[in-house]
């Protein structure tokens, strides 16, 4: 009995401590100024540790309001404290709290402009933080787009050659997959040409990937011959430009998705460049500008009634 209430008070007592640990921490990133950037960039580096050891301090930490600090580190001039931070945030990125936190203190626009200029661990580290925001829900892919997100990836994606970024182009690839579920994000997807990305990403045996790929293929529109996933079938330049995914979205989005597969149809159909891909389905691309075209004189019309 003795032994069981003692080790209870020594158990509340680490927890007690650790709490303390991560309140100093969060209070070093909070004083922000002239000379502060070695302490914060140790107490982000000190928070990522303990953010490893267990779920329980993810918890205790979010809770403590450290994704605040981190954020703001992560938007300062320090490389080193941007790298810390975002190696921090993606710790605490499996954390939903900490998620939903990092949209609300605004990560995404610093995480993808570190994925975009940082360093090897730096844009592995954002990468990994920008596919684990994607995850929760469509409005967080919808700001990563806004953000420029969808360029940076496939570009960081398309470095999977340089040995230094095999890590954050693989994290990148998976961020890119992930956002390919969204229809909110597939136009973006296509106009990034995430499609022939994606073919060359999974043609090269990226095998620990490679059926995610094939999914990601499949919701852009690419019809995979399952039988063989050495995707060495041929595919029409229809599909690798993305055409029959924006017929679909065109007729089957929501409004806002339908208008964006239906104004990039609109400049398809005018360009020589995307002849060959459009040419079996430039009637059905016309027909579908051209009932677009009636909508919003339509839209108009109702709204000149409604106001007179």
């Amino acid at each position: 009995m003795w032994r069981s209430k003692f080790c209870g008070k020594n158990r509340v007592g680490r927890s007690m401590d650790i709490r303390q640990e991560i309140a100093a921490h969060v209070q070093t990133l909070a004083r922000r100024g002239k000379g502060k950037a070695g302490a914060m960039k140790q107490a982000a580096k000190t928070l990522r540790k303990l953010s490893e050891r267990s779920d329980a301090n993810k918890d205790l930490i979010v809770a403590a309001g450290a994704v605040k600090g981190l954020v703001a580190l992560l938007g300062g001039n320090s490389a080193d404290g941007k790298e810390s931070a975002a190696r921090a945030l993606q710790s605490l990125a499996s954390n939903k709290a900490a998620k939903e936190a990092m949209v609300r203190e605004g990560a995404i626009s610093p995480l993808v402009a570190l994925a975009r200029d940082g360093g090897r661990r730096a844009k592995e580290s954002a990468a990994d933080a920008l596919y684990e925001i994607s995850t929760v829900k469509s409005e967080n892919a919808v700001k990563i787009v806004q953000a420029g997100g969808i360029e940076v990836l496939i570009a960081l994606a398309r470095d999977g050659g340089d040995d230094d970024y095999v890590g954050a182009s693989y994290l990148a690839a998976c961020a890119v997959c992930y956002l390919s579920s969204y229809d909110e994000t597939k136009v973006a997807l296509v106009v990034a040409d995430a499609i022939p990305l994606l073919l060359d990403i999974v043609r090269n045996d990226l095998t620990s990937v490679k059926l995610w790929i094939v999914s990601a293929l499949e919701e852009l529109g690419v019809r995979v011959d399952k039988s063989s996933l050495s995707l060495k079938q041929a595919f029409s330049k229809a599909e690798i430009r993305g055409i029959p995914l924006l017929f679909k979205l065109a007729r089957d989005g929501s409004p806002s998705v339908k208008k964006q597969a239906e104004d990039l149809l609109r400049t398809l159909v005018v360009n020589d460049e995307y002849a060959p891909a459009i040419e079996a389905s430039k009637a059905e691309a016309e027909l579908i500008v051209a009932e677009a075209a009636v909508d919003e004189a339509r839209s108009r019309r109702d709204d000149r009634v409604r106001e007179s």
